[in-house]
């Protein structure tokens, strides 16, 4: 393999360059990257991405042809029951909304941070129900670049993967969501009976799955909070289809938030009145 010079290190770009950087280093490159995106065409995006460099939760970087490229590195979780369902992050609320989020439990690596540090912090914070009851089996990487929805600009993703396995015997504490009456759950039967077979009996079965699943409400700040399943994983790619992020959606909207008689959850949700367990989760399409 080709030594690295003083002008080029090979299999190396400017980006990887940049991650390895001092933190202060890297918000001061992200500060003059920002300053050149255009106002007009990011609008509001400007500041918040600015926000995200000055608490080193992203790198930002101005390549030689002149584009400009966010660096994100995440650590998520892939944590396996021994029935073969994974861990989920089906969605999050904001008070009585709620977004659909079918990903890996995951948080962004900060600056100078170890891999088990960022674990740490999720255990501690998102991740509770979590906390030592799974073994770890190790840690893989991939990369991954696409287009940020939120800020609009190409983003890699430096991810770190870190595989688990719940211990036997062990149980999640954490609360569950209930369903309501079942009028979300006939609009879902509607979306699947107006498909082809093969895909309607797909999503059919996905449809089963989710209604037996259970639902943990993990709340993460005042009225804010994360929804959890363990979910089977060749049904993932279904219901990251648009049919299945339909019944995704409309299952969610189906739900019940639980009453969070825990004092310190309790005191994560603001005002003087306790949550209220009849309320229920309004889905942002």
């Amino acid at each position: 393999a080709p030594w690295p010079t003083d002008l080029e290190v090979p299999f190396t770009d400017y980006c990887d360059l940049v991650v390895s950087m001092a933190k202060q280093v890297q918000v001061a490159i992200g500060r003059e990257a920002v300053s050149q995106m255009s106002a007009q065409r990011y609008g509001r995006a400007t500041e918040q991405l600015k926000a995200e460099v000055d608490a080193s939760k992203s790198i930002v970087v101005v390549t030689g042809a002149g584009s400009i490229i966010r660096v994100v590195s995440l650590v998520v979780l892939r944590a396996v029951q021994p029935d073969g369902r994974i861990f989920m992050q089906v969605g999050k609320w904001d008070n009585s909304e709620v977004k659909s989020a079918l990903q890996l439990p995951g948080a962004k690596q900060e600056a100078e941070e170890l891999v088990s540090e960022t674990l740490e912090r999720m255990f501690g914070t998102k991740l509770t129900l979590l906390q030592d009851k799974l073994e770890f089996l190790g840690t893989a990487r991939e990369n991954e670049e696409k287009e940020s929805k939120e800020f609009g600009v190409q983003t890699r993703y430096l991810r770190a993967i870190c595989s688990a396995r719940l211990l036997p015997d062990a149980k999640l504490d954490a609360p569950v969501c209930e369903a309501k009456d079942g009028e979300s759950f006939d609009n879902m039967d509607e979306v699947v009976t107006h498909r082809a077979t093969a895909v309607g009996s797909s999503l059919r079965q996905v449809l089963r799955i989710l209604q037996g699943s259970d639902v943990f409400a993990v709340p993460t700040g005042k009225q804010t909070g994360n929804l959890y399943a363990w979910l089977p994983p060749e049904r993932l790619s279904t219901l990251s289809t648009t049919n299945g992020e339909k019944i995704l959606r409309s299952w969610l909207s189906g739900l019940v938030l639980p009453t969070f008689s825990n004092s310190d959850d309790a005191d994560a949700f603001s005002d003087s009145s306790e949550f209220d367990s009849e309320r229920h989760l309004h889905v942002i399409l």
